[in-house]
């Protein structure tokens, strides 16, 4: 669609094919059905959680009624998604694609790259992690050892079999010696699981646990705190700068997805309350393309750790952007986000 300011609009749905069928604590996919939104040459992603209540109709719904709408003259978004967000309660990952979308066309009216006007340095980028899924143990250490490689940091999927998950681990560690490793329990043990295994995961080298408790369970997750020896991450629990105050005595960081916040506007200030109230900071992602990935590195020298590889995990990736060498990632000198469409890819 083409509105009267000659700039031209898509909403594309775009499945994700993984490279790997994918397995977290609840469930096991090969392919993540998600949402492309096409401002003239800007880009956003949705990728809707189940989890959330959020559904790639829906998602795909209030994209196509909300794309001839969006301002496109390059003002600071800032505003205007917020009160955006009002209008869509509930649909965070479409927020999100237009969050992206608005902050790219901003940075190119400015001229500049995104991550200068937003205040990061490409100098201070962790690492990122690369994620290895659940699966039967033979088939997770085979993985550990060959798309292991892709990074000197792996976050290990668990939460499906507590009683099995320190096995795993051991195995991992006994494969990947030299690995810096994290874990990723998904809400898959109650308090005592948590309670067992974390001084195992700790004499196993494990830098920290991600989400070892249900949703929710806060007195829980307060009690695991002051007992554990390995810091304990809230993902599920994590949404916007106002969850951080209830959770500050709950963990010791939170994870920060664009997905959950509805783009950078809001993650920004998750990270803003999380440093105010002592917590460490993560920035991670679902299965996506370079194009949500790239986005979040905009951010990603704001924070401690990051978990950005969901563009590493599938096979279709119709974009360039941020890449990835070893767990590095890297933010272009290009104004905006510093995107580039692939030949071929049915995009253009």
């Amino acid at each position: 669609m083409t509105r009267p300011d000659g700039i031209a609009r898509r909403v594309l749905p775009f499945e994700k094919r993984l490279e790997h069928p994918f397995g977290i604590a609840s469930i096991t996919v090969d392919s993540e059905p998600g949402t492309l939104l096409q401002i003239g040459d800007s880009w956003g992603e949705a990728s809707p959680s189940r989890i959330y209540g959020e559904t790639v109709d829906g998602t795909l719904e209030t994209l196509r009624e909300l794309a001839p709408l969006l301002p496109t003259d390059g003002r600071d978004p800032t505003d205007y998604l917020d009160d955006l967000a009002q209008r869509i309660p509930g649909q965070r990952s479409a927020l999100c694609a237009i969050d992206t979308a608005l902050h790219d066309l901003w940075a190119r009216a400015q001229g500049q790259p995104l991550w200068r006007l937003l205040g990061a340095d490409p100098s201070r980028l962790p690492t990122s992690s690369f994620t290895i899924g659940i699966d039967d143990i033979d088939v997770m250490i085979e993985k550990v050892e060959t798309v292991g490689a892709k990074s000197p940091i792996l976050k290990i999927k668990l939460g499906r079999n507590p009683d099995g998950d320190c096995e795993v681990m051991r195995q991992i560690r006994e494969a990947a010696p030299d690995k810096t490793l994290r874990v990723d329990a998904n809400q898959g043990w109650t308090l005592s699981d948590a309670k067992r295994l974390a001084p195992i995961l700790a004499d196993l080298g494990v830098e920290y646990i991600e989400q070892p408790l249900r949703r929710g369970q806060l007195e829980a997750a307060r009690e695991l705190k002051r007992v554990s020896p390995l810091p304990i991450f809230l993902d599920e629990d994590s949404h916007f700068a106002s969850d951080i105050p209830r959770l500050a005595e709950a963990c010791h960081g939170v994870n920060i997805k664009l997905m959950k916040t509805g783009g950078l506007t809001e993650a920004l200030r998750m990270i803003a309350a999380a440093r105010a109230h002592g917590l460490q900071v993560m920035i991670g992602c679902m299965v996506e393309t370079s194009v949500a990935i790239t986005a979040a590195a905009q951010i990603a020298p704001l924070c401690d750790h990051v978990d950005l590889d969901g563009h590493v995990l599938i096979t279709n990736d119709p974009f360039e952007g941020c890449g990835w060498d070893q767990g590095r990632l890297t933010l272009s000198e290009t104004p905006g986000l510093g995107l580039r469409v692939i030949p071929g890819s049915g995009l253009g």
